[in-house]
C-alpha cells in the first residue's frame, strides 16, 4: 500500500478568532507617563486599530496590550501600525521589541483575555491613571467620544461580548482603586476642572488649538455647563474663549454624547475630590493634580 505524502494529509492551519498583542520598548521605558500622553496614546491606538479589528486597549507603565479580532497576520499588521504611530506621535527614540502575539481559539478565550487588559491597572501597583486615560473602559462606560473609530469599537464589543454589560464595567473601575461611585457626585463640584474633563472626553491633551477634535470638544464643555450651572463668562474663563464665542456655541447643535462624556468626566472627577475629602484609599496615593487650564503644557505630538 502506498502512503500518500504527509503534506497532502496536513490539516489546513486553523484561522485565529483573535489575538492578544502586548507591545514593550526595546529599553523598557514607560510609553506614556503623562496624562496628556496617555490621551494622545489612546486616540493613536483606536485610530489604528477602529479598521482592523481592534476591541480593548490599555497603555499602562512600560506595556501597550492590545485584543483584536482576526488572524495571525492581521494581528501582525495591527502591531506594526500601531507601534509606528506611537512613536510617532509620542515621539518615542527608540523601537520596539518584537511584538508578543498570543492566539485567541475561542469565544471564551475572548473574553477572558478582553477582561484580562480591562484590568492591567489593577496589576501595576505603582501606575497612576485614576481616569482610566490610557483604557478603553472610558469608551465602554461613556466617558470619552473618540470620534467614529471609538464608537466602532465600542459596537464591535457589544457585539462579541453582550454580556460585558455596565454594572461590571464598574465593578473593573471600583476594584482597581478607582472612583467608588458617581451617583452621589454632582459634575457642579469639578467645574473648575471643565477643560481638562473635556480634553478626557476626546482623548486631547487639551482643548485649544483650531483642529476639529478640539473645536467639538470646546463645544460639548460650553454645553455641559450649562448643566452645571454655570454662566457665559465663568464659561469662557475656564474654556479660554471669549465669552460671544462661549454665547454663540451655546445657540448651535452638539452631539448628546460628546456633551454626556464631559458631564462623566466631570462626576469622575467630582467623586475623586469627595473620595480625598473623606479619606477613602485609592490605588494612587500620587495621583497627577487636574490640568485645569485650557492650555496646558503639553508634549509636542503630530496627532490631530
Amino acid at each position: 500500500m502506498t502512503v500518500a505524502s504527509n503534506r497532502w494529509n496536513r490539516r489546513p492551519a486553523r484561522e485565529w478568532l483573535g489575538s492578544h498583542i502586548t507591545l514593550r520598548l526595546a529599553d523598557g521605558r514607560v510609553i506614556a507617563a503623562s496624562r496628556a500622553a496617555r490621551r494622545l496614546a489612546a486616540r493613536c491606538v483606536t485610530r489604528v486599530g477602529a479598521a482592523r479589528g481592534l476591541l480593548v486597549f490599555s497603555v499602562v507603565d512600560t506595556h501597550v496590550h492590545v485584543v483584536a479580532l482576526g488572524g495571525r497576520a492581521q494581528a501582525g499588521a495591527l502591531a506594526r501600525l500601531t507601534e509606528s504611530a506611537l512613536r510617532r506621535v509620542l515621539l518615542i527614540p527608540v523601537p520596539f521589541e518584537s511584538a508578543r502575539l498570543v492566539e485567541i481559539a475561542d469565544p471564551s478565550h475572548l473574553a477572558s483575555a478582553v477582561r484580562y487588559v480591562l484590568r492591567q491597572q489593577g496589576r501595576h501597583e505603582a501606575w497612576h491613571d485614576e481616569l482610566y486615560d490610557g483604557s478603553s473602559l472610558p469608551d465602554l462606560l461613556g466617558w470619552r467620544a473618540l470620534d467614529v473609530d471609538g464608537a466602532a469599537c465600542t459596537v464591535r464589543v457589544r457585539a462579541e461580548l453582550p454580556r460585558l454589560a455596565g454594572a461590571e464595567l464598574w465593578e473593573l473601575v471600583r476594584a482597581q482603586g478607582g472612583v467608588l461611585d458617581v451617583r452621589g457626585s454632582p459634575p457642579r463640584l469639578a467645574r473648575t476642572q471643565l477643560a481638562d474633563a473635556a480634553a478626557g472626553a476626546f482623548g486631547l491633551a487639551h482643548v485649544g488649538g483650531s483642529s476639529l477634535s478640539a473645536v467639538r470638544a470646546r463645544a460639548a464643555a460650553v454645553h455641559a455647563a450649562v448643566t452645571c450651572g454655570r454662566g457665559s463668562l465663568e464659561t469662557a474663563e475656564l474654556l479660554g474663549m471669549s465669552r460671544r464665542a462661549v454665547q454663540r456655541v451655546r445657540q448651535q447643535p452638539v452631539e448628546a454624547a460628546t456633551v454626556t462624556a464631559v458631564g462623566w468626566q466631570l462626576a469622575v472627577r467630582a467623586a475623586l475630590q469627595l473620595q480625598r475629602a473623606a479619606d477613602v484609599p485609592t490605588s494612587w496615593p500620587h495621583a497627577e493634580p487636574a490640568q485645569g487650564s485650557a492650555r496646558p503644557m503639553a508634549r509636542p505630538s503630530r496627532l490631530r
